[in-house]
């Protein structure tokens, strides 16, 4: 009886245990997949972009 008793209580505990590792998982993947994103996309920007055709802002200078 005991032993079923340890069974029982420790299901929930392992159901809670095995989503949690899946939400971790899909996490992981979905930052993965934004720096992938982003390191595709600024390279590409980047290369894009010539020291004559600035179209960043002119930082303000006060004396």
């Amino acid at each position: 009886m005991c032993v079923m008793d340890h069974f029982q209580d420790e299901l929930p505990l392992a159901k809670i245990t095995r989503d949690s590792a899946k939400i971790t998982v899909e996490q992981v993947h979905g930052l993965m997949s934004q720096v992938i994103k982003d390191i595709l996309f600024s390279s590409a920007r980047q290369s894009d972009k010539t020291p004559s055709d600035q179209t960043d802002p002119e930082p303000m200078i006060t004396s």
